[in-house]
């Protein structure tokens, strides 16, 4: 992350479920839809409906650099009663990777997690470099899952709470 970052002004900003804030979602996520594989739009056939989920049931950040949008990243952290988070979405624009924005983003939501009082906090991925990126942050792949031809890691972080070292 290091030299990366200090040459760019990154700015973190959260998302409500306001038109304005909507649309610059879906402008989004049309954007990288298909930076995903399979593309976004095949596992979230309408994304308008999807970023509504994520405003209205999550908690979104949109990662700015100069006044751009250059990601964003989305988690549920509403399960109280198990003290469980999930990860719906991360995605960097592809003219920002490289620069620690995902990294920047996810310790973002780490705070805000742990902060919620979640214990654990879990993600699908099909994505090796992500998914490298996960386990440096204490991710675990706990289950391989087949849906059809494709396979993705379930992964999962306890997290520590705030007084303890580590996630």
């Amino acid at each position: 992350m290091g030299k990366a970052l200090r040459n760019m002004n990154v700015l973190m900003r959260k998302l409500l479920f306001t038109p304005s804030h909507m649309k610059e979602m879906v402008s989004y996520l049309k954007t990288v839809d298909g930076d995903f594989s399979p593309p976004l739009s095949k596992q979230q056939p309408d994304l308008e409906k999807y970023a509504e989920k994520l405003l209205t049931k999550g908690d979104v950040w949109e990662a700015m650099v100069d006044n751009q949008s250059a990601g964003m990243i989305a988690v549920y952290a509403n399960d109280i009663k198990n003290k469980f988070a999930y990860l719906s979405l991360l995605s960097v624009k592809s003219t920002f990777r490289n620069h620690g924005i995902a990294k920047l983003m996810l310790d973002e939501v780490f705070r805000f997690v742990r902060k919620k009082g979640m214990r654990t906090f879990c993600l699908e991925s099909n994505n090796p470099i992500a998914i490298q990126l996960y386990e440096y942050l204490g991710f675990r792949i706990s289950k391989e899952i087949c849906v059809g031809d494709e396979k993705k890691m379930l992964m999962e972080c306890t997290l520590k709470d705030q007084n303890e070292k580590s996630r």
